[in-house]
């Protein structure tokens, strides 16, 4: 007989009730999704993204990455060449994703055949649900992975050689300009990458939906030779979306290396005499607003500030982005609408975008903070900072190379809003900007 859902309701056939109709779509579900996590595992297990035990089972070094047969030896712990509900819950522990016995046996019945026992799945009919990722690809020194500005949705495992990680950027005047090509190209060393570590994830992370943003590196083989596996992206979306345990360590490493691209930019400035890197002692004032003191605006800049932004405004020609590079410093942020005050604590690698008036800034296009100044910046220990003038940061933050800079800061810029207690929004990576000014909550 057809199955129900390919026979005529029409005729009296099919389910039986609504309730039969939903149970089957549940099931249907249920079957997916069990495959679908499944396979995240399994692709996991062949890229590394474990934890020490886990490696230890699958074997030293990076001979065995990327191999769906020893994936599944990892599976199969016992060597008796079958996967049971207990092998994925061990997996998923070393993934640091606790699975019940119930969803362990959902992930195997999703994925046995016809006449298999769905306790006891054999492995090498498993490690069929992925497509192999090898050979792998051969590079020689200087050849390119990619360069800045392609679109490459790949996620990348180097298993053997270096590979050097490069940002290109316009360092242009802070006033004026010659012509559209004016300024000088300068090229930051950022990252040089030793076998077992992965790149590429960033922009695929940043990217909207299934479109990944173009290049912002130039990745390079910069060994006599190397050896690289490549993920295809709608992989590693897969890798990404299903465990969280996986989810986290991959979007922690694209943060520390945007962070580490906007020190090595803020560095490369002050090595050119382009940004003003200062030493400065305990309970001095680094910055203060020449506008603004501790108190209530005036009632016209009150009224602008309330007004929604459109567009980015010209900066002040005392605005400054500023980086901690050693030291504890404190920052004092005026919401000019309510008079409120709030001081926070800037640590090293820290940074705050110092503007003079209310209004959107570069890092605040939308106005989201536009009620907000900073009042004045102070170290509380002896500190080194590193000033950016606002136009220089401005210019840089409009250039295609940078545009995954600007991504990240301003997803560090919008922290988590106020609970519904109207408590203070909780700081990521305690990193305090203007988001430190409590804002609204929604009804």
């Amino acid at each position: 007989r057809a199955h129900a859902w390919l026979r005529d309701p029409a005729a009296g056939e099919g389910f039986a009730d609504a309730a039969a109709a939903q149970a089957a779509v549940d099931a249907l579900r249920e079957f997916h999704l069990g495959k679908r996590r499944f396979k995240a595992m399994l692709l996991a297990v062949m890229v590394g993204y474990a934890d020490a035990g886990l490696r230890r089972d699958r074997g030293a070094g990076t001979a065995q990455l990327g191999s769906r047969r020893a994936a599944m030896d990892v599976f199969d712990a016992d060597g008796d060449g079958k996967v049971t509900a207990a092998d994925v819950i061990r997996v998923g522990r070393h993934l640091n994703e606790p699975l019940d016995q119930k969803a362990a046996k959902e992930m195997l019945r999703a994925v046995a055949r016809p006449g298999d026992d769905p306790d006891h799945v054999p492995k090498e009919r498993l490690r069929h649900m992925l497509p192999p990722l090898y050979p792998a690809h051969a590079l020689r020194r200087n050849d390119l992975v990619f360069g800045a500005g392609e679109t490459d949705p790949v996620f990348y495992i180097l298993l053997e050689g270096d590979v050097l990680i490069s940002h290109q950027f316009l360092l242009r005047p802070r006033s004026g300009f010659a012509g559209a090509g004016s300024g000088r190209e300068l090229s930051l060393g950022l990252h040089r990458l030793r076998p077992g570590e992965s790149f590429g994830e960033t922009e695929i992370l940043e990217g909207a939906g299934d479109k990944t943003l173009p290049r912002a590196s130039t990745a390079t083989c910069a060994s006599t030779a190397c050896a690289l596996l490549a993920v295809p992206g709608h992989l590693f979306q897969l890798l990404g979306e299903v465990f969280s345990g996986v989810r986290e360590p991959i979007r922690d490493q694209a943060e520390e290396r945007c962070g580490g691209l906007v020190l090595s930019w803020v560095s490369a400035l002050a090595a050119r005499d382009s940004a003003d890197r200062r030493t400065l002692d305990a309970n001095t004032v680094a910055w203060s607003n020449g506008r603004y003191k501790q108190g209530v605006a005036a009632p016209a800049d009150v009224a602008a500030a309330a007004a929604p932004a459109k567009v980015v405004r010209a900066t002040s020609r005392h605005d400054q982005f500023v980086v901690v590079e050693d030291g504890v410093v404190e920052v004092d942020i005026l919401d000019v609408r309510t008079g409120e005050t709030h001081t926070r604590t800037l640590w090293p690698k820290d940074y705050v975008y110092c503007n003079e008036r209310p209004g959107a800034h570069p890092l605040d296009a939308l106005g989201e903070f536009a009620s907000t100044v900073v009042v004045q910046l102070r170290p509380v220990t002896p500190s080194q900072l590193t000033f950016v003038h606002g136009d220089v940061f401005a210019q840089a933050m409009n250039q295609p190379s940078m545009q995954l800079v600007n991504t990240y800061l301003v997803e560090r810029l919008r922290a988590p809003d106020a609970d519904a207690t109207g408590a203070s929004p909780s700081i990521v990576g305690n990193i305090p900007t203007h988001d430190l000014v409590k804002r609204k909550t929604k009804n």
